[in-house]
């Protein structure tokens, strides 16, 4: 029996927007707990954390036009909670459950309700408190969600066209945003380019934004190398957040 092209798209894009949410909540994660080890920030120095976060979502003219000046207030409020940003968190879960919704007939029931468990959560006013309290704790919600989701996919879905469709939605989503990190990591370079012991941190923040961490340490130690980090992140072929993979 073959599918309807737009329910593949739906099942297409439900995937990808869950992808996209989880891993805006890794990236400004990172970067929050990265502010935290840094002194002396000044209006410069916090743009310089968040205007690379801002270009790797591609959505920094957006963002312009929306707020008169960036701050690690505005610019986590655009990529969390902002509704005119279609790439925020809360944005791209939104069109996740829609999508999810107009092929409900096509999805197992503990998928649709986890999707639309956390639609509301997100849509709450608890988000906001948990936000406001614990970002470190609002972002697991979303990865934890994003994480089960991925399960429910593998444990309850059938194995049909449905199902091939949200792995290409899940794994070009994933991709896309794995070489724009590195992409922003490396225009921010400049020529003659020599890491320093104060870069490493920079670098290790590139690992974790992509949950890559462990992945590169269990390889190569501890020593982050930019040309190792590059490589691990673009061709490693075991390693299920490299672009090859």
């Amino acid at each position: 029996q073959l599918m309807l092209s737009r329910d593949v798209n739906s099942l297409y894009w439900m995937s990808r927007y869950i992808e996209r949410a989880e891993n805006t909540a890794r990236l400004v994660d990172v970067n929050l707990q990265l502010m935290l080890d840094a002194s002396n920030l000044d209006d410069s120095a916090i743009a310089g954390y968040w205007t690379p976060i801002l270009e790797s979502t591609g959505d920094e003219e957006l963002f312009a036009k929306l707020y008169p000046k960036l701050s690690g207030r505005t610019a986590t409020e655009f990529l969390v909670f902002h509704p005119d940003n279609a790439n925020s968190i809360l944005s791209s879960i939104t069109q996740a459950r829609e999508n999810a919704r107009t092929v409900r007939d096509q999805i197992t029931a503990e998928l649709w309700e986890e999707i639309n468990r956390l639609y509301l959560f997100i849509n709450s006013p608890r988000a906001r408190d948990m936000w406001r309290q614990s970002p470190f704790e609002f972002f697991q919600e979303v990865k934890s969600s994003s994480l089960l989701l991925q399960g429910l996919t593998g444990a309850t879905v059938m194995r049909n066209e449905g199902w091939y469709f949200t792995q290409i939605g899940r794994y070009l989503e994933r991709a896309d945003k794995t070489s724009r990190i590195l992409d922003v990591r490396h225009a921010s370079l400049t020529p003659g380019y020599v890491a320093t012991q104060t870069d490493a941190l920079g670098w290790s923040a590139v690992l974790r934004s992509c949950s890559a961490w462990d992945g590169y340490k269990a390889l190569h130690g501890g020593n982050i190398e930019p040309g190792r980090v590059a490589e691990f992140l673009l061709f490693s072929e075991d390693f299920p957040r490299s672009a090859r993979f």
